[in-house]
This record gives structure tokens, sequence and C-alpha cells, in this order.
């Protein structure tokens, strides 16, 4: 019996959050990793507000993804294409921890 890391869901409900309605509002990069903070229009959650770590995605590629009216998916995915490999909490904390993570695993890749 193992963890199931992706499921499939079972849900016909419309995602939580929308992806397709969003604004990027913060953008740090450090090292290979972008921390981004992200508002989705109508997301309860949160208000709304999420806090993403890309690996190897810069906010030139966020910024031009979010030009083109692409769906932005905040859930993490196998798939390729702009998924987050971190998330934390939306508050100055969370900010924090993000920051640490990204300055931690930037300075493990570079070992």
């Amino acid at each position: 019996m193992g963890f199931k890391y992706f499921s499939g869901g079972g849900c016909d409900c419309p995602p939580m959050p929308d992806p397709s309605k969003y604004d990027i509002v913060t953008v740090v990069e450090i090292g290979n990793y972008t921390i981004c903070g992200i508002h989705y229009t109508g997301c309860t959650t949160f208000e709304g507000k999420k806090i993403f770590v890309f690996y190897c995605i810069s906010e030139r590629d966020l910024r031009g993804h979010d030009s083109r009216g692409r769906p932005l998916d905040p859930h993490f995915s196998e798939k390729e294409g702009m998924f987050p490999v971190a998330r934390f909490e939306p508050t100055e904390r969370g900010w924090k921890m993000a920051n640490n993570f990204c300055v931690a695993q930037t300075q493990i890749d570079n070992q």
C-alpha cells in the first residue's frame, strides 16, 4: 500500500482556484528558482492569494504565459508545463519560507 501522490480526482466541480483567472503580483528569482505571488480571481481560500516556487521557469516565462492568456494551474503535476515545485502559505511568513527554500536549494544545486 503506497501513497498516491497525484490522484485523478473524482469531482466534477470546477477547479478551485480557476487556473485561467489570475494576476501575477510579485516575482523574485533566486538561482534557478522563481518565487511568484499570484492572485486568483474568485478563489475563496486565502482570499485568492497564493505563493508558489517554480524551478527553471523565469519571470519572463511566467509573464509571457500570462500575457497569452494561458491557464496557470496551482496544483502539482507530473505533466510538462508550468507547475509549481512548492507552495507556501500566502503570508509574510510564507514568503520568507519560500525565500529560504530557494536559497537553500540553490546552495544544494551548486554543490
